[in-house]
């Protein structure tokens, strides 16, 4: 993941593959989940903690990046997830789009 305002340059991402630092997850060899909201079971009275949906204890905070193809093109590119507690609203923020 990258903080705000970190940036990675081609040259870091072909030398972090290179020796391993960073690894693209290729379903289904390696699933990605990202672990954003929970739900805690049971009824009110016997629930631990609040209600409803709540932020994952070991949710990621940053950006996401990513690689894919568009048009036949390969491009990597960067995204959040964005959620909101006790809603359970879950949505997705592309952030930079490249081409290489």
């Amino acid at each position: 993941t990258l903080r705000d305002g970190q940036e990675i340059d081609p040259g870091q991402v072909r030398k972090g593959l290179a020796v391993d630092l960073y690894r693209w997850a290729e379903a289904p060899k390696w699933p990605v989940f990202i672990d954003a909201l929970t739900q805690r079971y049971g009824s009110a009275s016997t629930a631990e903690g609040p209600m409803g949906w709540q932020p994952a204890e070991d949710a990621v905070d940053g950006a996401f990046v990513f690689r894919s193809m568009q048009y036949g093109r390969p491009m990597i590119g960067s995204y959040e997830v964005m959620s909101t507690a006790p809603g359970g609203e879950l949505g997705v923020r592309l952030g930079s789009l490249m081409g290489y």
